[in-house]
């Protein structure tokens, strides 16, 4: 027989479980253990609006109200693939530069420093990448 431990919505800490058996013949058991539920980081923190640069340009994607002990990785929606470095939350807004060289979504992986527990942000930042090649001039043409 399988036992299920479902802790109340948005619990955490210890709880106390004592489970009793019975082998139907009067024999009897019981047991108790301690199981502990580690929070998971916020993720309805907000990110800064999309953005539109020019190919070769930088922007910023601002993270508002970051969590001390909390480590916030940006990642490339598309894959899930990290972007630079992993940021630790200050308990203020903390920022990420990326490049892109094409239209690019991003996504923040916010992960507790000490549990390791994770949650992807609901939040994300798409980043437009104009093209900012100029047209061709014909040989008629002057500049």
């Amino acid at each position: 027989m399988a036992h299920v431990f479902i802790p109340t919505a948005s619990f955490n800490g210890t709880a106390s479980v004592q489970i009793a058996t019975n082998d139907g013949n009067g024999g009897t058991d019981t047991k108790s253990f301690n199981i502990t539920v580690n929070t998971a980081p916020n993720a309805t923190l907000t990110l800064s609006s999309d953005a539109t640069i020019c190919n070769g340009a930088n922007s910023t994607i601002t993270l508002n109200s970051s969590v001390s002990g909390i480590n916030y990785q940006l990642r490339n929606d598309s894959d899930n693939s990290n972007i630079g470095s992993v940021v630790a939350g200050t308990g203020g807004n903390i920022t990420f530069d990326v490049s892109p060289s094409a239209s690019t979504t991003y996504n923040v992986l916010a992960t507790n420093a000490t549990t390791s527990c994770n949650a992807e942000l609901t939040d994300k930042v798409t980043i437009t990448v104009n093209d900012v090649t100029g047209g061709t001039v014909g040989s008629d043409q002057s500049i």
